[in-house]
């Protein structure tokens, strides 16, 4: 694994970012498969961690080849605004039955330029919209000529996973980063498959020890316990009596210290399953290098399960390529660039690529260039997540999770290119005012 990262722990608990340190390699290729190597967090003497799997994030849980969906319906530039033919395709997919494979089938968009001046929405399941190729000769451009600061596609569900029970006490004092075993008071109501939340109930004494509390940096804005209960979902693998085993690591210790914590069943409903869009180059009208009304990201997703977004190129979108938000689960995105953005490099601007609230997320293979915070997430956002082989040039700003408190981030061979004019470009995890 080669990143631009070290490994980074405040009071035992890892952040973010792994890498090996020197004179230990945290996994290696054994005669039998992984090796991992065991580590303690910096003040800590207790070799219990081990780098996670993070082989779980991406479409599908990983692992799983992208389909290509048919077609049902194949559209070509109009020479004028295709806005309402693109939306009616897109409406008209939506309408069929799902067929055995989980889709509804493609709406195509042929080689060519096609206007569109609002924004475009996919709020089906089962839907893919592709084109001809994000080169820029040759492939399909979309032309997004709004004069507001609006998104070009917008995926979204209308709803996410949510609790039912108060659910059950961890019995565990100490719980380290990379288990994947949690043992309950009672876990008889449990079973292979079910979606469940992990909660850390973190109590004041972590904020203390973090020195997020009002005598540290935080001053009058100082984190209380009841904003920082960190939530992870995770899936059953198993139940063996009262102990459960979880198909991806625990990425934030849990331990008595600091409040224990409980785990709850989950459900989910209306979430967008089976959506993608790729195969298209996109680029926003722009009045000055400094404009912020005309097209914002190129696409969002939110609620979405098993979802993509590949081979598509945006330029000079104000914020970025794509945005996955409000519990997004089990997304990939690959083969995508972000290039020169139009928007001021104010605080707030300029996330390429951005994960807020969601897990199970794969970048890979993507390029940023005249970004900010180019490969970024939200606070508290929960993990796995993973950020591999990306490059980030001319970059304004830093890489790395944004905001207070994210978890169960790797970058992996993820590296930023100097800018000369900014000595902000690196690869950071850092405390967050």
């Amino acid at each position: 694994m080669t990143t631009g990262a070290s490994l980074s722990a405040v009071s035992g608990i890892l952040l973010v970012a792994l890498a090996p340190v020197a004179g230990a390699q945290l996994v290696s290729m054994g005669t039998g498969g992984l090796v991992y190597q065991t580590y303690a967090n910096e003040g800590q003497g207790n070799a219990v961690h081990t780098l996670p799997d993070f082989s779980r994030a991406g479409y599908q849980g990983g692992g799983v080849a992208i389909p290509f969906v048919p077609a049902r319906i194949t559209l070509a530039p109009s020479g004028s605004d295709d806005t309402i033919a693109i939306q009616n395709a897109i409406d008209t997919v939506s309408a069929l039955p799902v067929d055995p494979t989980g889709f509804r089938g493609a709406v195509v968009l042929t080689e060519g330029e096609f206007q569109v001046s609002d924004t475009l929405a996919i709020t089906t399941g089962g839907v893919v919209v592709r084109g001809a190729g994000q080169q820029d000769g040759g492939g399909t451009r979309i032309t997004f000529t709004a004069g507001s600061q609006s998104n070009l596609f917008e995926i979204r569900g209308n709803g996410g996973p949510a609790t039912t029970g108060s659910g059950f006490a961890i019995t565990d004092p100490f719980v380290p980063v990379g288990s994947r075993t949690l043992n309950l008071t009672d876990a008889s109501g449990f079973s292979p498959g079910d979606l469940i939340q992990i909660t850390n109930l973190m109590n004041q004494k972590w904020i203390d020890d973090i020195g997020m509390d009002s005598s540290g940096v935080m001053g009058p804005d100082a984190w209380t316990p009841a904003g920082y209960q960190l939530k992870h979902f995770r899936f059953v693998e198993s139940v063996t009596n009262n102990q459960l085993t979880l198909d991806s690591p625990i990425v934030q210790t849990i331990e008595d210290l600091y409040g224990g914590g409980i785990v709850q069943r989950a459900s989910w409903s209306g979430a967008l399953e089976n959506v993608g869009i790729e195969g298209i180059r996109m680029e926003s009208t722009f009045a000055s290098d400094t404009d912020e009304q005309h097209g914002w990201y190129a696409v969002t997703m939110h609620g979405v399960r098993n979802g993509w977004v590949r081979q598509v190129t945006s330029r000079y979108f104000g914020q970025g390529l794509v945005t996955i938000s409000d519990r997004c689960m089990f997304v990939s995105v690959e083969d995508c660039a972000h290039l020169d953005p139009k928007s001021t490099t104010a605080g707030g601007n300029r996330y390429s690529f951005n994960i807020d609230d969601s897990s199970y997320i794969l970048f890979q293979r993507c390029l940023a260039r005249d970004g900010r915070h180019d490969f970024v997430s939200g606070s508290q956002t929960p993990g796995p997540n993973a950020f591999v082989d990306g490059l980030a040039t001319a970059a304004q700003n830093d890489i790395g999770p944004h905001h207070r408190y994210s978890t169960g981030q790797i970058y992996d061979n993820i590296k930023t290119e100097e800018n000369p004019n900014d000595a902000d470009d690196a690869i950071r995890v850092q405390n967050r005012t």
